[in-house]
């Protein structure tokens, strides 16, 4: 059995479409902004267990520290 999760995938591609599309068993969430207190406000709200940065620019930004 698996268990569902909450996920937020950032970016508003076609990469993001796909990876949304194979993860659409789980609770899954697009975000296509870039203000860093917004996606830590809906993954607070969603009460989100994985976020899958989908651009190199939130990597770049430092998304990783900034939600840990």
């Amino acid at each position: 059995m698996r268990v569902k999760k909450n996920i937020l995938i950032i970016g508003g591609g076609g990469r993001e479409s796909a990876i949304y599309d194979k993860l659409s068993y789980h609770n899954t969430f697009l975000y296509s902004g870039n203000v860093f207190d917004e996606i830590i406000e809906i993954c607070i709200n969603k009460n989100i267990d994985m976020v899958v940065p989908c651009s190199e620019i939130y990597l770049c930004l430092g998304i990783k520290d900034y939600i840990t």
